[in-house]
């Protein structure tokens, strides 16, 4: 089971506001959008910045007001390198705010 500390980021696009965030729906919706395993491709990110990758991990991430994923296709009407270096530092930011921190050597290993 994934233990997550909710780590909840405001973020604010063309004046609207929406919330980035990484809790259990995050990771059913990208699933369900993708077919893909969250963990592996929260990896893969680590491994290379895909442009692809990254926006359907935004798509899931961010969410509007009422906490619904607004998906990869909100992220199409704009220029992907831009949203790239916009938002890969918030995609950090919620993925390395969210996972518990090893509390022993033990953990650490």
């Amino acid at each position: 089971m994934i233990n997550l500390n909710k780590k909840v980021i405001d973020v604010e696009i063309n004046n609207e506001k929406y919330i980035a965030s990484l809790d259990v729906a995050t990771i059913v919706h990208y699933k369900q959008q993708t077919n893909k395993n969250f963990l592996h491709s929260i990896a893969q990110l680590g491994e290379n910045e895909d442009l692809l990758l990254v926006i359907e991990l935004l798509g899931s991430v961010i969410k509007d007001k009422k906490g619904k994923p607004v998906g990869v296709k909100f992220f199409m009407d704009y220029n992907p390198v831009e949203v790239m270096m916009e938002f890969l530092p918030i995609l950090t930011e919620v993925i390395n705010g969210n996972f518990p921190e090893p509390k022993n050597d033990n953990e650490k290993k």
